[in-house]
């Protein structure tokens, strides 16, 4: 005969078994790297002047982050990534919060 467990799985148990996958679907980091370039977050979630902004990860007076297609770097403070680490600096949050910010607001995914 099988044995039949009394206890109950607990909220807390169900919780760990789906903590990785938060019961969410999957991030396609690589899929909103490829379709959203730092120069597209910062336009809307900051202000860009010539190709700069100022930087989310230390106290920029004048804007010394330079936004590429694929990536930023600041001559300031050396703060250096793609457009999800960019996101989640001036939104200030995790990079997987970041990343669902990107494809809700830019429709990606």
């Amino acid at each position: 005969a099988m044995l039949h467990c009394k206890v109950p799985l607990t909220s807390y148990d169900a919780h760990e078994k789906t903590a990785n996958t938060g019961g969410t679907k999957a991030i396609n980091y690589n899929k909103i790297k490829r379709t959203i370039s730092p120069i597209e977050v910062a336009q809307r979630y900051g202000t860009v002047k010539h190709g700069f902004m100022r930087c989310p990860f230390h106290a920029d007076r004048t804007p010394s982050l330079k936004l590429y297609g694929d990536h930023f770097h600041c001559f300031g403070c050396g703060a250096h990534g793609d457009v999800i680490d960019l996101t989640a600096g001036l939104l200030g949050c995790s990079k997987s919060e970041a990343a669902r910010r990107l494809e809700a607001d830019f429709g990606s995914g």
